[in-house]
Parts: structure tokens; C-alpha cells; sequence
């Protein structure tokens, strides 16, 4: 099957996580003969305004040549809200069977979907115009699924479940070197908190860097901390750290490759996602448990379908700082055979979301559509 594959995000060299799904979902789809070679993608991250407007131009300009003159089976289209006008265009013109994968952050997934739709006005009546229009509508979560079939309007039969190309579990695992992979890092003998996301608030790193210092100044435990993330320059890492008074208990990292990831994820005992967005999915949480690493996340959004409460992790209040700082510390108050306990139920959790699961479905879903 010839697939036409179109996102505004790709990954390169200089911006290794920006839609590395999309690359690892591709990838792995062509392992059961779908071939998403012919596409038409945004590479890289841009910051200035200019660069990323001519971007999208050249990017929808693509869409329409490729889509009315290359010859392909079914679109396969990533982020609605970012691709829906020249998808409209193209549906207009050739017929061809059209699947759209929503990651949340497209739709800009909120409480209100009705709310939302007045806010972005004409970004997502484009997008429900599309999502009419689609033979399948893909989502990570159910959590996402609702909000999706209320915004577009749209029955819940049109929509598949798939969590955003699943975990690579060659790239994901516990090492059981913890110690060493500690040693290799210059970290021994410490209570690792980890944090990896957005080095911005709405992504909770404030609320992070809050239950840090409160932790510090308490001197409740030996403890050291890791946070790893784009959105900082080094200055401004270095600043933090020093505004903070945390020289001696914090590194923060730029963004890393998925198997620098691991290894980091490794070394950490517990993981933080105090995200203040109602994540569509989280995959980074799955990814930490996939590493025998229990997560402490916000009360929100997909989170909740894969935090259980007392067993691979914990659930907080959104913003509440005082709330984390109670959850981590109780779970470092733990016997060794109570956090084993937590860290068996994190990987049993991870299987279900391996990448070979969740893409041998995804693949049935393309088959299906294309010949019933």
C-alpha cells in the first residue's frame, strides 16, 4: 500500500523529538509493506515567524502538487488543525481515502470543546470540515475521543484509538545497571527525581521546580533532580538553577535523542509529569514506566487512563506543588519490596502500549478501510 504522508512536524538532527512519532509511526508501518516514503512534511523546529509562514506555504503548496499529481493509495494526514484548508482543497479535487491522525495538541484539547471552537474560530471549523470528510479519524486516548467527537460533531464509531505509535521497547527498558548508569552520569547514593517535558509553565515546570526547592529546603531527604526540555537557552538553565538555590541538587538538559532518554529515565526513581494542559495521551509517561520508573502525575486529561493511583504511580492537583511534594516523598518513605511493587505494575502497564501492538493494529485499521 502506497500511503501520502503529511505533517507539519518532522524530526531532524537539530530538533530530534519534534514529530518523532510521526517518523517512528512511518517507520514502523513500512515493516507490514505500507510505504509512507512519498510525503509532504514540515522539518524542524522554527522560532522566527518568517521562516516558519514560509514553511507552512511551501508545505501546503506540496499537499495539492503531490496529492492531485503523484499516484498513492490512501492520505494519511498528522495535526487537523494544521492541515485541514489544503486537505479540503485536495478532497475536492481527487477522492482518495483520507485518514487523520489527531494528536490532541492540533485541537488544542481543553475542558470546553464548544468554548474552545469560539475561541480558535475559523482554524477549527476548517478542521471539522475535514474531519467530516474523513473516511478514519485517529486519537491517542479516550479522553481525547470525546473531546474530538463533540468538537467536530462527529459519532464515535468514525474514530480509532491508537497511542501515538506506541513505545519502542528496544529503546525503552529497564536496565538493570540502574547503578551503573548512575556511576556514568556522576550521580551515586541519591533519591533521582526526574522531570521531561516543555522547560515551560504550562507544562508544569514551575510547579516542578516549586516542589523541588520545598523538598531542598526541608531537607527531608538526600535527593538530586534531572529535568530535560527544550524552550531554554543554557544561560537561561544556568540562571534558573542559580535564582533557584539549587546549584547542588538539579541538572537541566536541552532536548536529547530518545536513547539518551532512556538512559537518563534509567537513573531516575520516580518520574514527574506535573503538565497544567489536559494531555491527549503523554507518551513520555508510558516511556518512564517502560523503564520501571513510577509516575506522579496531574489529575487531568489521558493521564488518568494509565496513573493508577497507589500502584504505578500517583495522581496530584493540578498546580499544587504542596500536593507533589507529599506524593514523592511518600513514595520514597517506601520499603524496597513495596517500590519493586510499583515498578512491576509501571511495566505491566507499558506492555499494552509496545509499539508492534499498537502499530499491527493500526496496520489492520488501514487494511480495513482500504479493502473492507
Amino acid at each position: 500500500m502506497k500511503v501520502f504522508l503529511i505533517s507539519n512536524m518532522y524530526p531532524t538532527i537539530k530538533s530530534p523529538q519534534y514529530g518523532i512519532f510521526v517518523k517512528n509511526i512511518e517507520k514502523s508501518l513500512s515493516n507490514y509493506d505500507i510505504n509512507c516514503g512519498l510525503k509532504a512534511v514540515i522539518y524542524g523546529k522554527s522560532r522566527n515567524i518568517v521562516i516558519k509562514i514560509l514553511k507552512y506555504f511551501i508545505l501546503y503548496l506540496k499537499i495539492i502538487f503531490i496529492g492531485v499529481f503523484y499516484k498513492y493509495d490512501l492520505i494519511y494526514a498528522h495535526f487537523i488543525g494544521h492541515t485541514a484548508l489544503p486537505l479540503i482543497l485536495l478532497k475536492s479535487i481527487r477522492n482518495k481515502k483520507l485518514v487523520i491522525h489527531i494528536h490532541g495538541s492540533d485541537i488544542r484539547v481543553k475542558f470546553n470543546a464548544e468554548e474552545e471552537l469560539k475561541k480558535l474560530g475559523i482554524i477549527n471549523k476548517f478542521a471539522r470540515k475535514i474531519a467530516k470528510k474523513a473516511d478514519l479519524l485517529i486519537v491517542p486516548s479516550q479522553y481525547c475521543l470525546k473531546i474530538a467527537s463533540e468538537l467536530f460533531q462527529i459519532e464515535k464509531d468514525k474514530f480509532f484509538i491508537s497511542p501515538s505509535g506506541g513505545i519502542n521497547p528496544e529503546i525503552f527498558f529497564l536496565d538493570e545497571n540502574k547503578n551503573q548508569i548512575r556511576n556514568t552520569l556522576g550521580i551515586k547514593n541519591k533519591f533521582i527525581i526526574g522531570y521531561i517535558s516543555g522547560l515551560i509553565p504550562r507544562k508544569g515546570f514551575d510547579t516542578f521546580l516549586k516542589a523541588i526547592k520545598i523538598i531542598k529546603d526541608a531537607d527531608h531527604i538526600e535527593f538530586y533532580a534531572i529535568a530535560i526540555g527544550p524552550g531554554l537557552t543554557e544561560n537561561e538553565r544556568k540562571k534558573i538553577v542559580e535564582n533557584s538555590n539549587l546549584q547542588d541538587k538539579i541538572i537541566i538538559l536541552d532536548s536529547l535523542t530518545q536513547k539518551e532518554l532512556s538512559k537518563y529515565l534509567n537513573a531516575m526513581d520516580v518520574f514527574i509529569f506535573p503538565t497544567k494542559m489536559p494531555e491527549s495521551l503523554g507518551l513520555i509517561g508510558i516511556e518512564a514506566m517502560a523503564c520501571g520508573v513510577p509516575v506522579i502525575g496531574s489529575r487531568m486529561g489521558a493521564l488518568v487512563e494509565y496513573i493508577k493511583e497507589g500502584e504505578n504511580g500517583f495522581l496530584f492537583n493540578v498546580n499544587d506543588e504542596n500536593e507533589l511534594v507529599n506524593k514523592i516523598l511518600l513514595y520514597y518513605s517506601y520499603s524496597v519490596l513495596v517500590k519493586k511493587d510499583f515498578i512491576n505494575s509501571a511495566l505491566t502497564t507499558s506492555i499494552q502500549y509496545h509499539r508492534n501492538k499498537i502499530i499491527y493494529e493500526l496496520k489492520d485499521r488501514f487494511l480495513q478501510l482500504m479493502y473492507g
